[in-house]
């Protein structure tokens, strides 16, 4: 059995939008089951929080989420695959403020979304000068259905929006650098660096159609939008202190076409 606390921020950009800074934080707890001397499937289940605001403005989203995960995987000699699903809700409560002539009026609104995600993942190692290096590749699927919204106040100014889903395929691609210690008795340190792209190879339902509140008057609703292609780059640092012990830290650091995120992680294994 294990947890892991998370933590992730960054900021979306795009020329002629106001920036959005973002911060998102949580945690995992979740249990592994050994089949055979090589693979391993297990489930998790998390809860986070997160906050998005205009780097220029008082407007502000909060938003809360649960989530659901199982997980499998498989090693040989050479090589590694690895998938898994999940699936969770989130609840959102927007803030934005408008500008009326000379007058400023707050508007808000509360809506949930669902989403549910599936990974795959395969790569083969080879050594290298005392190293290993894993070339990989992945493929990942994204849908996330919103309800629909209408934000009260400032008179019928707000926005409202029918329910809106979204659906994504993307394609990775990278390499794994690893170098290893054995110091005796159960002890060893695992040092590694790993690049990866992202490109989206298929996307629906990423502009959605929204009107005033008050005022039937439709028409596409525009934003920073998602980044199609990404690079990821991290390093790892895996430390076992005995055979039933470790310590683990990770860094990864995340740039799209209008967004950066850094996330870090760290934890203590203990086998009983």
């Amino acid at each position: 059995m294990w947890t892991q606390r998370l933590d992730s921020r960054g900021a979306m950009s795009r020329s002629g939008f106001d920036g959005v800074g973002f911060q998102l934080g949580g945690w995992l707890v979740g249990n592994d089951y050994r089949i055979g001397n090589s693979g391993v499937v297990g489930f998790a289940f998390g809860q986070g929080e997160g906050t998005q605001q205009l780097q220029h403005g008082i407007d502000r989203n909060e938003s809360r989420y649960t989530e659901g995960t199982v997980y499998a995987a498989s090693a040989g000699e050479r090589w590694y695959a690895h998938g898994r699903a999940a699936f969770g809700q989130v609840r959102q409560d927007v803030n934005r403020g408008l500008l009326l002539g000379r007058t400023f009026e707050g508007v808000s609104t509360r809506y949930q979304s669902r989403y549910k995600m599936a990974h795959a993942e395969a790569g083969m190692r080879f050594p290298a000068g005392g190293m290993r290096l894993t070339p990989f590749a992945g493929m990942e699927y994204a849908r996330i259905d919103r309800d629909a919204f209408v934000e009260e106040g400032a008179g019928g100014f707000g926005l409202r929006s029918d329910a809106h889903a979204l659906v994504r395929w993307q394609a990775s691609t990278g390499m794994r650098a690893t170098r290893q210690w054995n110091f005796g008795s159960g002890k060893r340190l695992d040092v590694g660096l790993h690049a990866q792209w992202r490109r989206v190879i298929d996307a629906n339902g990423e502009s959605m159609q929204a009107s005033f509140a008050g005022i039937e008057q439709w028409s596409p609703l525009l934003g920073i939008g998602l980044s199609r292609t990404s690079t990821l780059v991290g390093f790892g640092i895996n430390a076992s202190l005995s055979p039933r012990s470790a310590l683990r830290f990770a860094y990864d650091y995340e740039r799209g076409q209008y967004d950066s995120a850094g996330g870090v992680s760290a934890g203590v294994t203990v086998a009983f």
